[in-house]
């Protein structure tokens, strides 16, 4: 579940608890319980450089933060490959694998017919979904169609040549 799928469910949620309250109001009803103050924890805004994906964490890490940055900021990675500027992509939909490579994080160790699989600092994970920039959000599978990506490639969190 994404960050985005989660914030409409819980709107609806929010929407009938919120009538339930009003309704508890009119009738007078309703249990008040003060806030307690030394509780509170307040969430940075969010900034698009927040989307960035580090290689260098878990792939549970990774997966969360693929799911937590959607719709907005995006999870993003700049994929590099032998001779080419690095490209923007936003990973949409990843999958943790049951396997850890000796390749740096970030480095693709397996293309499949329906997945990228990439090296992260403990583990790896299958990119199943994917976005070029300036493109529609795509299956693996129907990107590999027109894409070139091998073993080797590397993602990371910059555009700078590495």
């Amino acid at each position: 579940e994404t960050a985005g799928e989660l914030e409409l469910r819980l709107a609806e949620a929010g929407a009938n608890l919120t009538l339930e309250v009003i309704d508890q109001i009119e009738k007078g009803t309703v249990l008040r319980e003060p806030q307690d103050e030394s509780q509170v924890v307040f969430a940075p805004k969010m900034t698009k450089d927040m989307g960035l994906i580090d290689w260098n964490k878990s792939a549970s890490e990774i997966e969360w933060h693929v799911r937590g940055m959607q719709p907005w900021p995006n999870p993003v990675s700049f994929l590099h490959q032998p001779g080419k500027p690095g490209r923007r992509f936003v990973i949409r939909k990843v999958e943790i694998q049951d396997r850890n490579q000796t390749s740096p994080p970030g480095s693709v160790t397996e293309v499949n017919r329906d997945s990228i699989v990439v090296q992260t600092g403990s583990g790896s994970i299958s990119i199943l979904e994917i976005q070029p920039e300036g493109k529609r959000s795509m299956s693996v599978a129907e990107f590999l169609r027109g894409a070139q990506i091998a073993p080797g490639d590397l993602f990371s969190s910059s555009g700078d040549p590495v």
